[in-house]
């Protein structure tokens, strides 16, 4: 049986369609009963498009292998891609099985319903794995479906990115870490790490990671300018959430400053700035406080970046900012 697989596959490799799958079909007049040929030669029906020859030697796989979390796995990637949205029927259909293949398309038919939480899941990839593409859609489907029911699972990212067998599959894990961070409620985190993708990157994964990166600043700027009420036993993890948002970003200023720590306020809207430079307000809030703190040479700095990108914002605030300056002046007279 391995001879003829392995012959198929080689075939395969060089497209040779018709030589592949007489390879398979030769081996089965042997083995009639061998359900790894009969999943083979439904794997390439499938590539080659023909969903009804895929579909019948899949269901013979599936009576006569002796793997059936195998055959279960295809079954449901076959499901996946052509029952539409018959989604629902097909998960109450399958089985159980505890086998990182099977659960990765098992979390996909649960992204794709919204039906359940899959919450006989318990698979965790260890951190010392070297991870496989199984492994790799099981971590991406895990950490959506995490992030749609608000749940936290233990995934450590950083421990993943540092085996050196993983180094390939850095963007893919960064990927993952990103979503997870972002619905984890550490949005600024999510994109530090999606930053090295901003630029062109002809790569799947570079265009993809960009595509999210994108999305995620998009739907920031749609919350940036919800008014959010300001709670002081919760505004970090709030400012956690919502980095830019123009309103709580003000009020934990306030917060900060009238607690006699500016340096606080001023490291707050510096990061701020740094992570989203086309708001003015956030622009204003941070040159007065880099004012406060006799940051001068900072403040000038972006009240000309202001200038020459929100003219207008630059106009209307400039008897602000000549205030404060000469408010700070006075003060470094008292002091001489």
């Amino acid at each position: 049986e391995f001879a003829f697989a392995a012959l198929s596959q080689s075939l395969a490799k060089e497209d040779l369609f018709f030589d592949s799958m007489f390879a398979l079909k030769d081996g089965l007049k042997q083995f009639p009963k061998s359900g790894e040929l009969q999943n083979n030669l439904a794997l390439l029906f499938e590539k080659s498009k023909l969903p009804d020859s895929t579909l019948f030697y899949l269901e013979k796989a599936k009576l006569n292998t002796t793997k059936p979390e195998v055959i279960e796995t295809n079954l449901i990637s076959f499901a996946i891609k052509n029952s539409g949205n018959n989604m629902v029927n097909v998960k109450k259909n399958i089985e159980k099985y505890k086998y990182n293949s099977f659960i990765a398309n098992s979390l996909a038919i649960d992204l794709i319903t919204g039906e359940g939480t899959n919450a006989e899941n318990d698979f965790i990839i260890p951190t010392d794995s070297v991870l496989t593409m199984s492994d790799l859609a099981w971590l991406n489907n895990q950490t959506l479906l995490n992030s749609k029911i608000k749940r936290n699972q233990n995934i450590d990212f950083e421990k993943l990115k540092a085996i050196p067998e993983n180094e390939a599959l850095i963007p893919d894990i960064v990927q993952s870490q990103a979503i997870s961070e972002y619905f984890g409620n550490d949005v600024l985190k999510s994109f530090e790490l999606l930053a090295p993708y901003q630029e062109y990157d002809s790569t799947q994964n570079g265009y993809f990671n960009k595509l999210i990166y994108n999305g995620l600043q998009n739907k920031i700027k749609l919350d940036s300018k919800k008014p959010i009420a300001f709670n002081v036993k919760t505004f970090e993890n709030d400012l956690k959430k919502n980095p830019i948002n123009v309103s709580l970003i003000k009020s934990a200023t306030n917060h900060y400053n009238k607690n006699s720590q500016p340096k606080k306020a001023y490291d707050l809207l510096i990061k701020t700035l740094n992570f989203q430079k086309n708001e003015p307000e956030i622009s204003k809030l941070y040159i007065i406080q880099a004012l406060k703190i006799h940051m001068t040479d900072y403040a000038i700095e972006v009240l000309d970046q202001l200038q020459i990108d929100f003219p207008n914002d630059y106009k209307a605030f400039l008897p602000v900012y000549q205030a404060q300056r000469a408010l700070m002046e006075k003060d470094n007279l008292g002091f001489q």
